[in-house]
């Protein structure tokens, strides 16, 4: 599985997420913004806190082990999941024309060859 397919399927389908892989990317978008912003180290601390007491972050081994090879490997190995739990839910929008994934659900514009499929 590509990760721009893995990326799709987590970014239209996250609703067949199960409740540790759900767990692991909220910690992960929570770190990574928390992680990229211009606070004081201070300030980020205290959000942590914030962020561990609201459920945003974890320290559940079991989910953070989900996400212990990084990032990628995670959307992969989640997507690959969902693709064999739920084969007959995935719904992809390919191009017409080069047979390419089309950037959302609803695109009528391939983005790797340009080809438009608008009614």
């Amino acid at each position: 599985m590509t990760i721009e397919r893995a990326e799709y399927i987590l970014n239209y389908f996250s609703q067949l997420m199960n409740s540790r892989e759900k767990a692991a990317w909220q910690h992960w978008v929570t770190s990574y913004k928390m992680e990229h912003s211009n606070s004081k180290p201070e300030q980020k601390e205290a959000r942590k806190i914030i962020y561990y007491d609201k459920g945003w972050m974890t320290k559940d081994p079991s989910v953070l082990e989900l996400l212990s090879q990084g990032i990628d490997p995670f959307k992969i190995t989640t997507a690959r999941r969902i693709s064999k739990d739920h084969p007959n839910v995935l719904k992809f929008n390919l191009c017409p024309k080069c047979g390419k994934l089309a950037r959302t659900p609803f695109a009528k514009q391939c983005h790797h060859c340009f080809h438009r499929w608008h009614d």
